[in-house]
């Protein structure tokens, strides 16, 4: 009783009074936030003198019914807005999903017959073994016996030949089958089974054809920021190139829509939040992280060769589209003045909105403890006047795909260090000095000493400048004491026991750093660093 109460109650309210003015409307513009997007659509609607009952039909479920929003220009007055979803009006098949289920059909029914001959085949296999048991079971002589036994051979191996050509065909046809029943999934995700719909009553003074705007906001579409960070060689400057990966799974898809990006979120809430007091307590001491790691640039995760060709090819065929920057107190946006189709399929879609050149400044650094080799680095300076926000970016010098890196404007500093690569043609080597190591007692105390030494050499035909970083180990405890003794004019941070060096050579030059420490604990306790 209850099912056949929904059901009347969906038939009755899918069907709008007979006056009603079904509407068809067009998406005209979309402007995609952080975590949600607004979507404008425009229709033509002629209006009698008096209530008119407008409904704009064939809508996307996910909207928020708190943001639907119509205007006009002209004279009319909106009385209500009322949103309600249609199970009756199903979404027009994909004509992909229609081509492949009509291949599918016709594979299931080849499937179906190749099933039943193979059955046959087996039954007729087994038949044949039974013959075999029912011949043992009685006397013959040589003569009929050889012509039991060839037409056995003749028979038992056609079948098998026919089991096997069967079994393969079938097999194949059940592989093709399921890659079918996957695109069909793959393709038929976005497809919803109702739509939505607003329902406006509108009174107008006079009758009229006005041309409605309606707004509203969608949960299911999204954007976050990627970037493609370029230099041809250390004489040039980065260029950057911003790209926003739109994403949408509204049901319906987004036709030649005028795109606009923004950085804002509307599901963030504009009220301000309250304050409340904080306490302080004593807690139990824990080991602490370390405080700051020795590279500030921005580490770069590498692709296969194969991924990296086609991220650059993909990079080097994108055209920029006409673009207008506009920022407000909060936000900022980039209107594309090119339209573009977003289809509903949840997946990244690619729009280039900026490019930008900045000045940079190229340095080489390296840290020798983690890794023997030089980083090519670029510096930008001016960096916050480049409106980032945190994502993917993907590193190429020299024409060349290096890797990709995150970017995080809250973590920069004055300076946005990127880096570009390894340069093979500086070779950098760290040794343990194991003659200069020495451990001496005493009393009740032990000294140790450990020396490193770094060789820089420069096969470069340039002169560089290089950053070099080593570290001596910090103390946590104040009975270990731990004391720098030579540092070849490396500076010391005390407080995070990084030693900085910064060198020029020429070329084919190079130059060696040696630094040693001291570490004393008492005789009876054990250290680890």
């Amino acid at each position: 009783m209850n099912t056949l109460l929904f059901v009347l109650f969906l038939f009755v309210n899918a069907f709008p009074p007979a006056d009603s003015l079904l509407t068809t409307s067009q998406i005209d513009e979309v402007t995609v936030y952080r975590q949600q997007a607004q979507i404008q659509r425009k229709a033509a609607v002629n209006l009698k003198a008096g209530k008119n009952i407008v409904v704009f039909e064939q809508l996307t479920p996910s909207m928020n019914q708190n943001s639907i929003q119509l205007k006009a220009d002209g004279q009319f007055t909106v009385l209500s807005i009322t949103q309600r979803y249609n199970y009756f009006k199903s979404q027009q098949r994909n004509p992909q999903v229609l081509q492949l289920e009509q291949r599918r059909d016709s594979l299931q029914q080849e499937v179906t017959f190749l099933e039943s001959d193979l059955n046959v085949i087996q039954q007729e296999m087994r038949l044949l073994e039974s013959t075999t048991s029912e011949v043992q079971n009685h006397e013959l002589t040589a003569a009929e016996l050889t012509q039991f036994l060839d037409l056995y051979r003749s028979r038992a191996s056609k079948l098998e030949r026919e089991r096997i050509s069967l079994s393969k065909n079938l097999n194949i046809k059940r592989a093709e089958l399921n890659k079918i029943n996957a695109q069909i999934r793959e393709l038929s995700g976005s497809q919803r089974n109702r739509f939505s719909e607003v329902i406006a009553e509108v009174h107008s003074e006079q009758a009229q054809t006005l041309t409605f705007t309606l707004s509203y906001l969608v949960r299911s579409a999204r954007w976050t920021p990627s970037y493609d960070i370029r230099s041809q060689s250390v004489s040039e400057p980065l260029h950057i190139n911003y790209k926003a990966k739109v994403y949408q799974n509204t049901g319906i898809d987004w036709d030649e829509v005028n795109l606009t990006i923004n950085s804002g979120n509307p599901s963030a809430g504009a009220t301000l939040p309250n304050i409340s007091p904080t306490y302080v307590d004593f807690v139990q001491a824990y080991p602490q992280p370390a405080k700051q790691s020795m590279m500030d640039e921005l580490v770069v995760t590498g692709y296969a060769e194969s991924d990296a060709a086609k991220r650059a090819e993909i990079a080097m065929e994108a055209q920029l589209p006409s673009v207008d920057f506009t920022q407000n107190q909060t936000s900022f946006s980039y209107k594309i003045n090119t339209p573009y189709t977003v289809p509903s399929d949840g997946k990244a879609h690619n729009v280039e909105i900026k490019r930008a050149e900045t000045t940079t400044d190229y340095s080489y650094s390296t840290i020798p403890k983690h890794a023997q080799h030089a980083y090519l680095i670029g510096k930008i300076s001016d960096w916050d006047e480049l409106n980032l926000i945190a994502g993917e970016a993907n590193i190429y010098f020299e024409n060349s795909f290096i890797g990709t890196t995150r970017l995080n404007p809250n973590s920069f500093g004055d300076t946005l260090s990127v880096s570009l690569g390894r340069d093979e043609g500086i070779i950098v080597d760290r040794t343990k000095l194991r003659d200069f190591e020495e451990r001496n007692f005493f009393g009740n105390r032990v000294r140790e000493k450990h020396a490193w030494e770094i060789n820089i050499r420069n096969t470069k035909s340039e002169s560089i400048t290089i950053t070099v970083k080593d570290q001596l180990p910090i103390s946590e405890n104040e009975d270990i004491k731990v004391n720098a003794n030579r540092l070849s004019g490396g500076n010391l941070d005390k407080e995070t026991g990084i030693v900085t060096w910064t060198l020029t050579l020429s070329p084919n030059s190079s130059e060696s750093l040696r630094f040693d420490y001291q570490i004393e604990y008492p005789s009876d306790q054990r250290i680890s660093y």
